[in-house]
């Protein structure tokens, strides 16, 4: 794995660290401004290569539990008092650079064929 792809990976851990890193505050029901920018910070600086045929297990689980995760924590946030928009923020924003780095995928084909709605 190359230095930049390593260090990706460290700044992704470093966003679950405990006690202070800002997905565990999450989980606590905890979110801040300075929290929020960190993610978004840390998602917004990592570049994955495009011509990549295979990326690192964690790292693809690094990202593609982020916005999950996020995703389960509003009731916690909102039971602790936490602000409902600052909220919305990070999971916009988690989801949409989440989705920049890992891609929807390409599709050369119909997706309809996919449910049985040939075109």
């Amino acid at each position: 794995m190359n230095r930049d792809l390593m260090n990706a990976m460290r700044s992704l851990e470093s966003l679950w660290g405990f006690p202070d890193g800002p997905m565990a505050l999450l989980r606590r029901g905890k979110i801040s401004d300075e929290a929020v920018e960190q993610v978004v910070s840390a998602l917004e600086s990592l570049e994955l290569p495009r011509d990549a045929r295979e990326l690192d297990r964690l790292m693809v689980a690094l990202l593609w539990n982020l916005p999950l995760f996020v995703e389960h924590q509003k009731e916690r946030v909102l039971e602790n008092g936490g602000d409902e928009l600052l909220y919305q923020r990070l999971r916009g924003r988690t989801f949409e650079e989440v989705e920049r780095l890992l891609g929807l995928g390409h599709v050369d084909h119909d997706v309809g064929q996919w449910f049985g709605n040939e075109p």
